[in-house]
């Protein structure tokens, strides 16, 4: 996970779709913080990689907010 990836900015969203865009959003932070607090959590790649993957789940949060914004 090296490479950092843009937001895509698609057009047609609707406001149903950007909230369930959220609603994943929330669980996937959800089950990283359950996966941060595991036991089983041994390899520093794996903090890294969890950390990478919460960075682009806040920004995808945060596109769909300011979409949501506009409606």
């Amino acid at each position: 996970m090296s490479e950092e990836q843009p937001v895509q900015d698609i057009q047609e969203w609707n406001e149903n779709e950007l909230l369930q865009i959220i609603d994943s959003s929330l669980s996937v932070l959800s089950t990283l913080a359950d996966l941060a607090d595991s036991e089983y959590r041994t390899y520093d790649d794996e903090i890294a990689d969890i950390n990478t993957v919460k960075k682009n789940t806040f920004r995808i949060i945060f596109a769909a907010q300011s979409k949501l914004k506009k409606y």
